[in-house]
């Protein structure tokens, strides 16, 4: 694929940068790229334990936790400092949405929370335009691959959000025991899909884990930014992952 186009700032920034002017690959993280975190799922399972919030105001927490997320490098794990992290994450989540619940039944909420998306992935709401995202690469004749720091679910996840089929290759940083940014993780990807690092790039919404670690790995990096926290990022931004391709693609055809 030749000639990728001068990437779409979300807002007034640096000057454009552009993606690379060749891309056989594209390597695409999960959370806050392809879905988010589901808020009716949440509500109803707080719901039982008493804890009260409203669908909307947890909707309204994405904005805070993007910009929080997009800094760290830390993995998602089933256990340790991961699951203490992922507890965390929730119960943070839950005061930001304002939950109403008496003492000590917000952090059994946030512990619930995690024990339901180990089982089954609460980030299963498909961000709009990435259906037609991955529909576009792929007709494209772009290979794609998901790179995820998660706890092993994203595999299902995709099959459950009909989006594996687009994918060749998925790597679940707990399936595979390596985690963003770490740059085995990325090279574990670009050998699968048998492409050069020169050829592909990585598109997520972490400065951190998507951006750093897939230029220490000798990756091209697109930041989706959609509430622009990120004007000074000296790479592509983009408001989604459909603007990405769109961009992606429609260079090819200059």
């Amino acid at each position: 694929m030749q000639q990728a186009s001068t990437a779409d700032r979300p807002a007034d920034g640096p000057p454009n940068v552009t993606l690379p002017r060749r891309v056989d690959a594209v390597l695409i993280d999960v959370g806050f790229t392809l879905s988010v975190y589901d808020p009716e799922r949440i509500a109803a399972v707080v719901h039982a334990l008493g804890v009260e919030v409203d669908p909307q105001r947890i909707e309204a927490t994405q904005p805070a936790l993007r910009h929080a997320l997009s800094h760290s490098s830390w993995a998602f794990s089933p256990r340790g400092e991961g699951a203490s992290r992922g507890q965390a994450f929730f119960a943070h989540l839950l005061t930001l949405a304002g939950a109403a619940a008496e003492a000590g039944a917000l952090d059994a909420a946030a512990e619930r929370l995690w024990q339901t998306h180990l089982a089954d992935n609460l980030w299963s709401r498909p961000l709009p335009g990435a259906h037609e995202a991955l529909a576009l690469l792929r007709d494209a004749g772009l290979r794609l691959a998901v790179i995820s720091n998660a706890e092993g679910t994203i595999d299902a996840l995709l099959h459950r959000m009909d989006m594996r089929r687009h994918f060749e290759a998925v790597f679940d940083s707990t399936v595979v025991g390596v985690a963003k940014p770490d740059a085995r993780i990325f090279q574990m990807a670009l050998s699968a899909l048998q492409v050069a690092g020169e050829s592909a790039v990585m598109v997520g919404d972490s400065l951190k884990a998507d951006v750093e670690g897939a230029q220490g790995a000798g990756v091209a990096a697109a930041l989706l930014d959609p509430h622009d926290h990120h004007p000074g990022a000296q790479v592509p931004r983009f408001a989604d992952l459909l603007a990405f391709a769109r961009a992606l693609v429609q260079g090819a055809m200059q």
